[in-house]
This record gives C-alpha cells, sequence and structure tokens, in this order.
C-alpha cells in the first residue's frame, strides 16, 4: 500500500481511491505524530476505521461519502479561519487541524461528521501495536498474567478442600485476605 502523501496528485488514485484519501487525511490531522507516537499507523487506522463503517446506519453510510465530498472541497469556497484555501487533502497537517476544528465549533451535521471520524479514528490508532508499545502497554500479558493468578487461587482452594466452581472459588479469594478489597490505606 503506498503511503500517504498529503500533495499526492488526484489523477494519480494509487490503491485508495476518493473516499479512503480524504479519511487519510482526517487519520493524519487527528492522530498524534509527536514523540512517543513517531510511526506512520495511517493505513492501518484507516483500515480498522472502514472495518467499522459497515456497522453504521444505513443513513449514515450512504451521508458519509457525501461529507467527505464536503469536507474536500468546502475550502475551496469558504476555508475556515486561519486555513488556506484549497482542498482538504492538498493542506498541510496545522491546515488540516485547524479546519476540522471549525467543523466540530460548527455544529449541526459537520460536528457530529468530525466528532464520529475523531473517535474512531483515535479508538484504532491507540488500539495499534505501535501505539500500545510506545505506551508500555500490554493486554495480552496482562492477561495472561491474570488468568495464571487465577488459576493459583483455584488451585489453592481445591488443595484446601472447597470446590473448583467459580462460585467456591471468588468466596475463597474473598475470605483469603490476601486480596486487596479496594479500601487504599486502610488497616488489615
Amino acid at each position: 500500500m503506498a503511503a500517504y502523501s498529503p500533495t499526492v496528485s488526484w489523477r494519480d488514485r494509487g490503491s485508495h481511491g476518493f473516499n479512503d484519501r480524504v479519511l487519510l487525511a482526517v487519520i493524519d490531522a487527528l492522530c498524534p505524530h509527536e514523540e512517543p507516537f513517531d510511526f506512520d499507523a495511517n493505513s492501518d487506522v484507516l483500515s480498522e476505521l472502514k472495518s467499522f463503517l459497515p456497522f453504521l446506519p444505513g443513513a449514515l453510510r450512504l451521508g458519509l461519502p457525501a461529507g467527505l465530498a464536503l469536507l474536500e472541497f468546502a475550502g475551496t469556497v469558504l476555508p475556515p479561519r486561519g486555513s488556506s484555501r484549497g482542498r482538504f487533502t492538498s493542506a498541510d497537517r496545522d491546515s488540516r487541524r485547524r479546519t476540522l476544528q471549525a467543523w466540530l465549533e460548527a455544529g449541526g451535521v459537520r460536528e457530529a461528521m468530525v466528532a464520529g471520524l475523531k473517535a474512531l479514528s483515535l479508538l484504532c490508532f491507540y488500539q495499534h501495536p505501535s501505539a500500545l508499545a510506545s505506551l508500555g502497554i500490554d493486554w495480552q500479558g496482562r492477561a495472561d498474567r491474570l488468568t495464571l493468578e487465577r488459576g493459583k487461587l483455584m488451585a489453592a482452594v481445591a488443595a484446601a478442600g472447597g470446590g473448583t466452581d467459580k462460585t467456591t472459588a471468588d468466596a475463597g479469594t474473598a475470605d483469603s485476605g490476601d486480596v486487596d478489597s479496594g479500601e487504599q490505606g486502610a488497616d488489615r
């Protein structure tokens, strides 16, 4: 897949259609690119974002391409304050950010579209393996540790003569005194 370039020629369609190019420009403007997120995940975020689109209500699936076209060409007629005149995808990242902020402040369907795209873009971005690694988050490792601890607790309850079903294991962990009750700083 070709890398996104904000100055891509409209005649050079590459592997992305019109909606994909506008969505890539939106993703590029919305997702962080500063340290520790100095990696390019735009194409991956686009793929993830597009996997959500079939689950949108019918009216939104039909209206999104029209909204993206409006976003792309509105700056040629009435650019937002502080933005240059021209197409959205041809603008630099800061100008695209100002345009999206102006749409968020405009209210109505423009605000709803940009807010939805922002939520989806950031959700997909922060679940990207590189973003998780940059933040030091290891969901699978955490799940593995918790599963192992749960198994040890269940084995200890079973060895103490208790049952191995979930209710007995939960009751055993609550009575064992080893589990923090959630009251931080409380005397035991």
